[in-house]
C-alpha cells in the first residue's frame, strides 16, 4: 500500500525553501497556520456581527490564534472555542470610528500639510489607530497643527517622504537570473512575466490569478497600475515576456482600477485562452489555488513575482488606507515581504488560498532582496509589500470568478 502524501509535500521546493529562508517554518506549518487563520477569521466574523461593542479584533500570534475582547464574558466564550483571548480597552468598531474621524480631519487640511500624512491603519494588536506621517525633522506634530483631541490616542509612525515605489521598470531582466525560470507557456500562471502597453510605453509586470469572466472568457487578475495608459482606457495590449511565445500579444486590459483599489483585468484572446485555464501559481513546480482567504494579521503569506520568485512573510496590517504616489489605496493589507520592480501584479497566497495581488513596495527600487533586507534591518525594520485583497477585487467584479483546483 502506498504511503499517504504529507501535506507539505504538495508545495513546490522553491516555495518550501522560501518559507524556511524567510519565516523559518516548514511547508506543513505554512499550511497549518493558513488553515488556522481562516478558522479564526470565520469565528471572528461571527463575533464581530454579534458583539460589535465587545469584539476587539483577531490576529495570529505565531501559531496562536488570538481574539481581543473588552468583556470577561466574551473572553470565556473565545477560550471555550480554543482561541486565546486578550483583554483590551476599545472595541474594533471604536477603533474604526476613530480612524474614520481622523481621516475626515486630515481631508480638511490644506496642502502641503495634508500630504504630510502618508496613511492610516487600525493596529489591532496594540488596540490603537496609527497614522503615518512624513518625517519633517520637527520631531512633533504639535509644532505644525492644532491637533484634534482624538489624535492624543493614536500612534504616529514617521516615514520617509518617498518610501513607496508604485512604478514598474521597463528594463527587461532575463527571467531566471534572480527569479523563477522562464515560463513554460503551455500554461500561464501567477508570477509569470508579461509586458503591458504599446512598444515604447510598456511596463514589466507579473501575472496574478487566472479566472473567468462573462461568457466563460479567460482572464488574469493583476495590478491596475501595470496598465501604463491607466483607467478609462480599453484594449491596452498584454504580451508574453520570455519563453517561446516572447513578444506575442495574449490579451488586453479590459478593466483598470488604480484609486481605492489596485487591480486590472486582462481578457485573454481566444487563441491563448487554454493556456490560462489553470489555477496555478508559478514556482518551479506549481501551487494550485483551492480558494480565497481574507488577510489576517500574523497570517503567513508568500508572493510569486517575475523578479524575486517566491518570497514570504506575515500579514502586518489590514484595512489600511495609504497614499501610493498620486493615488490612495483603501482597505489594503501589508506584509513583511520583499518585492522589487516587476513583481507588481503577482499572486499572493496563504497555504493554497489566494489572498491578494502585489501593488507597491517600500523597497521596490533596490536591486536585490538581500540588499533590501540588510538596509531596512539596519533601522530595525523590514521590507513592506502593499497589496489589494483578492476578495475585494472579486466583490467589485461579480462577473469574474477565480480558477480553483
Amino acid at each position: 500500500m502506498a504511503e499517504p502524501t504529507a501535506p507539505g509535500s504538495t508545495l513546490p521546493p522553491e516555495l518550501t525553501a522560501a518559507l524556511e529562508r524567510d519565516l523559518g517554518i516548514s511547508a506543513e506549518e505554512f499550511l497549518e497556520r493558513s488553515d488556522l487563520a481562516q478558522k479564526l477569521a470565520e469565528f471572528a466574523a461571527g463575533l464581530r456581527a454579534e458583539f460589535p461593542g465587545e469584539f476587539g479584533g483577531a490576529w495570529m500570534e505565531g501559531s496562536t490564534p488570538t481574539i481581543a475582547v473588552t468583556t470577561e464574558s466574551l473572553a470565556e466564550r473565545v477560550e471555550d472555542e480554543g482561541f486565546a483571548a486578550m483583554n483590551v480597552a476599545r472595541s474594533e468598531s471604536e477603533l474604526h470610528r476613530d480612524a474614520t474621524a481622523l481621516t475626515d480631519w486630515i481631508d480638511t487640511l490644506a496642502e502641503p500639510f495634508r500630504s504630510l500624512f502618508r496613511g492610516m491603519m487600525v493596529d489591532l494588536m496594540r488596540n490603537s489607530v496609527v497614522v503615518g506621517v512624513s518625517d519633517t525633522g520637527n520631531g512633533s506634530l504639535t509644532d505644525l497643527f492644532d491637533l484634534p483631541s482624538l489624535l492624543q490616542d493614536v500612534g504616529i509612525l514617521f516615514t520617509p517622504a518617498n518610501d513607496i515605489i508604485p512604478g514598474e521598470s521597463t528594463e527587461e531582466v532575463p527571467l531566471g537570473r534572480s527569479g523563477p525560470a522562464a515560463p513554460r507557456h503551455h500554461q500561464a500562471m501567477g508570477g509569470d512575466a508579461f509586458l503591458a502597453g504599446q512598444p515604447g510605453n510598456q511596463l514589466r509586470c507579473s501575472l496574478g490569478f487566472n479566472g473567468t469572466g462573462p461568457d466563460n472568457t479567460a482572464v488574469n487578475i493583476t495590478a491596475g497600475h501595470c496598465n501604463p495608459d491607466g483607467p478609462e482606457t480599453a484594449r491596452v495590449p498584454a504580451t508574453f515576456l520570455g519563453g517561446p511565445l516572447d513578444g506575442q500579444q495574449f490579451g488586453s486590459f479590459t478593466e483598470t482600477t488604480m484609486d481605492g483599489a489596485d487591480y486590472g483585468i486582462v481578457t485573454i484572446s481566444d487563441e491563448y485562452a487554454d493556456l490560462f485555464r489553470t489555477a496555478g501559481v508559478r514556482g518551479g513546480n506549481d501551487v494550485h489555488v483551492t480558494g480565497t482567504a481574507d488577510p489576517v494579521v500574523g497570517m503567513p503569506v508568500c508572493k510569486s513575482g517575475l523578479t524575486t520568485g517566491f518570497t514570504c512573510g506575515v500579514v502586518t496590517s489590514t484595512n489600511l488606507r495609504i497614499d501610493v504616489g498620486s493615488r490612495t489605496l483603501d482597505n489594503a493589507f501589508t506584509s513583511d515581504i520583499c518585492a522589487l520592480q516587476g513583481d507588481s501584479g503577482g499572486a499572493i497566497i496563504s497555504g493554497t488560498r489566494a489572498v491578494g495581488v502585489s501593488s507597491a513596495s517600500d523597497v521596490g527600487d533596490f536591486t536585490s532582496c538581500a540588499d533590501a533586507v540588510r538596509e531596512t534591518g539596519f533601522f530595525g525594520e523590514s521590507p513592506q509589500l502593499y497589496a489589494t485583497p483578492i476578495n475585494d477585487i472579486l466583490a467589485n467584479l461579480p462577473g469574474v470568478h477565480l480558477n480553483v483546483s
